[in-house]
């Protein structure tokens, strides 16, 4: 049987040390207290982007309009009002959404925004997921 040196001193001896030999030490990965402390910083994103990946985000982003009380309600009134009849330009069509925005009740205003948290709760039971 060969022997390699009565003790880890002589092979570093023969070796030379880690610092001495350029490519070598300790890895990235080695459990060290730094890379301990920063382990969750990167793997997160790709953790996130094996979720975004196995979940397909059932094929479509989820619409934020569900919880926007402009885009569920009051932009729905305002194109009806303004677009009842065609516009032959922008000022036109201006114009007729500034007196439509004007002309549009309070009371119509405050249902809209009463009825939110309920689209939220509606939102949460949904998971997330469309909701009309």
């Amino acid at each position: 049987m060969r022997s390699y040196g009565d003790s880890m001193g002589e092979i570093t001896k023969k070796r030379g040390t880690v610092e001495d030999r350029p490519g070598r030490g300790r890895k990235r990965t080695a459990k060290t207290p730094e890379n301990i402390r920063n382990q969750g910083k990167d793997s997160a994103k790709l953790e996130q982007s094996k979720e975004l990946k196995e979940e397909s985000w059932k094929s479509e982003w989820p619409y934020s309009p569900d919880l926007n009380p402009l885009d569920y309600a009051i932009w729905g009134y305002l194109e009806a009002k303004a677009c009842e009849k065609p516009h032959k330009s922008i000022n036109s069509l201006k114009k007729a959404i500034k007196k439509a925005w004007d002309e549009m009740f309070d009371e119509m205003v405050a249902r809209v925004v009463k009825s939110w948290p309920g689209r939220l709760q509606a939102c949460i039971d949904a998971e997330g997921g469309y909701i009309e």
